[in-house]
């Protein structure tokens, strides 16, 4: 990992995600490209060429004075909250106007982003919070991992991290990533299945892939847990309830288990979420 995009528009929300970008860039070294994309409100579209300028301007101005600050916040961050001596990750500021999902998603393209970390908002359920969103729409179309960071997650650090899967042999490579993660903070790996009534009698099929998956990824903190419930959503937010997470994963494939909870049919209210940051990882077809 030699790059993280934290895009930011220094609100709040975007605030949430900075103890956890720090830890990923703690851990591997990577650069940090600190990205905020403004906009320039034109009411009048009749307005002159030069007071369009003078307002392209000012927002510019704006976007790059707040930069620096957070930049100068950045470099001092370990410092500042305890985490011992200077950060040594470099950091880059950059200011775009344009519309922000398309500018994010070009951005990771161009500069070799390894990974996305925002914030989102915390709402009622999983749709409101992540639907129709700009972190949404990232997560939806990025080729790369998006953790997004709710506006209510507090960091007490990266030791356990949930992967919700429907452990198939083809998210080998979902898992590869996930162990590497959770390599770099000595993490708990928990592949967690929920399965209905009828699927039970495959348990020991899917004990077998599992198997199979571990001794692929060589990650000995690498577990298997699987719950039964009629509803996947259900599954996963009782399960969740009741164990320590750090993380919940899934993969971003239309036909993966994300991409089930994308379908309103099938969600329900997932509290969890208004807590625990989300790592969307997109699978291979």
């Amino acid at each position: 990992m030699k790059n993280i995009l934290y895009p930011t528009d220094f609100s709040l929300t975007s605030r949430c995600s900075i103890p956890f970008l720090i830890e990923f860039a703690n851990k591997t070294g990577a650069s940090i490209h600190i990205l905020n994309i403004f906009s320039v409100n034109i009411y009048d579209p009749n307005m002159p060429a030069e007071l369009m300028m003078s307002a392209y301007q000012q927002a510019e101005a704006s976007s790059k004075e707040n930069l620096d600050l957070l930049k100068k916040e950045l470099e001092g961050y370990n410092q500042t909250h305890g985490r011992g001596a200077q950060s040594t990750y470099n950091l880059f500021t950059i200011s775009r106007q344009g519309l922000v999902v398309d500018e994010i998603l070009n951005y990771v393209e161009d500069n070799n982003i390894d990974i996305v970390v925002m914030g989102t908002t915390g709402a009622s359920g999983i749709l409101e919070k992540i639907i129709g969103s700009n972190a949404a729409s990232v997560i939806e179309k990025c080729p790369k991992p998006v953790l997004a960071i709710p506006d209510k997650a507090e960091f007490r650090g990266i030791n356990n991290i949930v992967y919700a899967t429907d452990l198939e042999e083809k998210e080998l490579n979902e898992i590869k990533i996930l162990a590497g993660i959770s390599k770099l903070f000595n993490a708990e790996l928990t592949l967690l299945h929920v399965c209905n009534e009828k699927e039970t009698a495959i348990m020991e099929d899917k004990e077998k892939i599992f198997n199979e998956l571990k001794v692929e990824i060589d990650y000995m903190k690498t577990n298997l847990e699987m719950v039964q419930n009629e509803n996947v959503i259900n599954g996963i937010d009782d399960y969740v309830s009741k164990h320590k997470t750090d993380i919940i994963a899934m993969a971003t494939h239309r036909r993966s288990l994300l991409g089930k909870i994308f379908d309103r049919s099938l969600t329900k209210q997932m509290a969890y979420h208004t807590r625990i940051p989300l790592l969307a990882l997109e699978r291979e077809s």
